[in-house]
């Protein structure tokens, strides 16, 4: 009844630890999994350069598409100008593009189903002054046309306008005709062009123009250029529309990831809605097109020019994150913002919390599931554990007793019968187990009857008694000769008394018996 009581209480103490412990792991692994949400969006929200790249990147390869197309226009140029003057013109041979475009009468299929050039059309060039420049237009424009797989992988090749003519020059399309409203000179990019070339006199600046609506009614933006003759002088525009496939690409990698260009105004110059056809263009303060209002985009503009901001997120207050509520995901996002090198251009990164949110749930729930596993094999191991061991332990001390009562018999069989026969033959018997200890008890013991019973001493017993109880011990040793030594001095002094007397004593006592 002790036992069950002492091993009842070691039973409840273990399973209240168990269940404290139990209970600590599980805050632990909530603690942690909220770590894990912050940094596994840290580290998305650090993922960020590889969008930057990806855009500065598309950005770099359009400026370098209108600078090499400037410089090829300048080239030709010089060699039209070198060739009126040393009057070599032979030497110089483009042929003329197709002039579709000029004439709605000659609209034929080769300039559309080619997909090639379209020429000069808008208002026709009847200025004897602009000779010479449509000349170099059109050895631009052949040479482009002929090479504009290796110069332009796009459909979306320059455009190239003369501003004193307001003509363009050159264009690739995709085999559509042009709307007879299409009226070049009044796009916003070339208006937009003319009022900054007004203001600003450095020729190789590059310019950003505003999202605009093309015929197919998809929305571009285009980077633009001064055009330049070989003089230097500002002749026209060379627009380029930026081609956001990489960003595109980019932004797939994570499904819960939005991706924007906005300029200091909140113009989206980027996004996925642009995808669609017959669009307007969006600012990043409408709410019904993005889901965030001006709030919002001025707690962007703080956030991104470090100044204080306000977060909205009832279950993210971080004063290093920005999170704002959407209302159209009805999700709290967190917004992270860059600005793209060399342009106006501000990169905006959102990111979802519902999804990573749920990624973290999932995580701490399997834990949970894993620790709680974990813990029912640990209490049955605890219980299984011990009654294993009392129940191993009974049986070795059923088997100990049992063996032990054969000595029993065997003492009865001694006492009663007397047959010595019977001493041995346990050991001749087949047993699962038996005791080496045991056995060496039981053969101890016969042998001890076997001694008593028999009339002399065994040797093992004559062994032990010489052990214990030796016969000369080393007093009676040095005490014998000290004796011999006495009596041999005395016998001495007695034979010289005698020899003096002339008596012999020798049979008085035998000296040799001495010995």
């Amino acid at each position: 009844m002790a036992s069950f009581l002492i091993w009842t209480i070691i039973f409840t103490i273990l399973i209240v630890t168990i269940t404290q412990t139990q209970k600590y792991i599980q805050d632990n692994l909530k603690s942690i999994s909220n770590e894990i949400f912050i940094k596994q969006t840290s580290q998305q929200l650090d993922n960020i350069w590889i969008y930057k790249k990806s855009m500065e990147r598309m950005f770099q390869f359009t400026r370098n598409q209108i600078y090499s197309t400037r410089r090829i226009y300048k080239y030709f140029d010089y060699l039209e100008n070198h060739s009126q003057e040393n009057h070599s013109q032979e030497n110089l041979y483009f042929e003329k593009p197709h002039m579709c475009l000029n004439n709605q009468s000659e609209v034929d299929s080769y300039c559309f189903k080619s997909a090639t050039t379209c020429g000069i059309f808008g208002v026709p060039l009847n200025n004897n002054n602009l000779e010479r420049e449509e000349r170099s237009m059109i050895a631009l424009t052949f040479i482009l046309t002929s090479f504009r797989i290796a110069l332009d992988h796009t459909y979306s090749a320059p455009l190239y306008y003369f501003l004193d003519s307001n003509s363009l020059f050159y264009c690739i399309t995709t085999g559509i005709p042009f709307p007879k409203n299409f009226i070049p000179n009044q796009r916003s990019y070339y208006i937009e062009f003319k009022q900054k070339i007004s203001n600003d006199s450095i020729l190789d600046n590059v310019y950003f123009a505003s999202p605009y609506q093309v015929v197919s009614g998809m929305i571009k933006i285009p980077m633009m250029i001064s055009l330049v003759d070989n003089k230097d002088n500002i002749v026209g525009i060379i627009a380029k529309d930026i081609d956001f496939g990489y960003a595109s690409v980019a932004s797939n990698f994570n499904t819960n990831t939005t991706l924007y260009v906005i300029d200091n105004q909140g113009k989206i110059f980027y996004s996925l809605l642009y995808n669609q056809v017959n669009l307007s263009v969006y600012y990043f303060n409408d709410s019904n097109i993005t889901g965030f209002d001006t709030n919002d985009f001025i707690q962007v503009m703080n956030n991104h020019n470090g100044l204080p901001f306000q977060n909205n997120c009832l279950n993210q207050q971080n004063n290093k994150i920005l999170c704002r509520y959407n209302s159209k995901v009805k999700d709290n996002l967190i917004i992270k913002s860059t600005q793209l090198a060399n342009s106006p251009l501000i990169l905006i990164v959102l990111i979802e919390t519902n999804t990573v949110q749920q990624q973290s749930n999932d995580h701490f729930n399997l834990q949970k599931e894993l620790q709680a596993i974990a813990v029912q094999e640990t209490i049955i191991i605890i219980f299984c554990i011990p009654i294993a061991i009392i129940l191993i332990s009974q049986t070795i001390i059923y088997l100990l007793l049992k063996q032990l009562n054969l000595l029993i018999n065997l003492v009865k069989q001694k006492v009663y019968q007397n047959k010595k026969e019977y001493y041995f033959s346990f050991l001749n018997k087949k047993s699962l187990f038996q005791s080496e200890s045991v056995s060496d008890l039981i053969i101890a013991s016969n042998k001890l009857f076997t001694s008593i019973i028999s009339a002399n001493k065994s040797d093992e017993c004559k062994q032990q008694e010489t052990i214990k109880y030796p016969q000369y011990l080393c007093s009676h040793q040095r005490m014998k000769a000290r004796l011999t030594y006495m009596i041999r001095f005395y016998y001495d002094q007695l034979k010289d008394k005698l020899k003096v007397k002339g008596f012999e004593f020798k049979k008085i006592i035998n000296f040799q018996n001495l010995n």
